[in-house]
């Protein structure tokens, strides 16, 4: 599940951390678990183990959309068999990308010049390569 933190708060019924609401989330319904915190550091739950998300290293004017992108390169990174930890990374980069520029999903990064690809296969995120 991927929610961020005001979201997890809801499901909780308990506006916690995002460390702990991953936790939680984990335990509740039994799947792994993200949870997104805007410009702050998330956290995620995978097989049980805790992952700290970093907190975006670049924050664009158009954020929204940016949630959905960082599950698109979560998804795609992880079906690319990264590991958790490079696909955690790959998301923050497309979530990053994503508020760059306006328009929802256009994932431009703008340290780099090519596509949504780019993200996944890691050429403009070092630790997902």
């Amino acid at each position: 599940m991927k929610v961020n933190r005001a979201e997890a708060a809801e499901l909780l019924g308990a506006d916690v951390p995002a460390e702990e609401a991953a936790r939680a989330l984990a335990v509740r319904w039994a799947c792994d678990a993200v949870v997104t915190d805007g410009v702050r550091p998330g956290a995620a739950v995978f097989g049980g183990k805790a992952h700290r998300l970093v907190a975006p290293t670049l924050t664009g004017r158009y954020p929204a959309g940016s949630g959905d992108a960082f599950l698109g390169g979560l998804v795609a990174a992880l079906a690319a068999h990264k590991t958790v930890d490079a696909a955690l990374h790959v998301a923050t980069a497309a979530a990053e990308a994503n508020a760059a520029v306006p328009g929802q999903g256009r994932l431009v990064h703008p340290t780099g010049t090519g596509g949504d690809d780019d993200l996944v296969r890691g050429r403009r995120c070092p630790v997902a390569g």
